[in-house]
């Protein structure tokens, strides 16, 4: 029965609803997860991505010539 309980999936029930040995073992496994926290190393930081120009036709907007049209000039009238 020990290493049943051992291997069995307590996660759905309650604690109110556990037996004894239940909750012994539910303690048991949360002193051995603490155990390892502690024992593992930090995760290191990640680096900051590098910010990266903005441009405008990766978005879908048409250009003429040099200029970049948006999407609230294409409809502007000419003057």
């Amino acid at each position: 029965m020990h290493d049943d309980l051992r291997q069995r999936d307590l996660s759905g029930k309650r604690v109110q609803d556990m037996s004894a040995a239940e909750r012994r073992e539910m303690k048991r496994r949360f002193e051995e997860f603490v155990a390892m926290m502690r024992g593992a190393p930090a995760p290191a930081p990640r680096p900051a991505k590098a910010a990266k120009a903005w441009d405008p036709r990766a978005h879908g907007a048409k250009t003429l010539g040099a200029k970049t049209l948006g999407a609230k000039t294409l409809g502007a009238k000419r003057g």
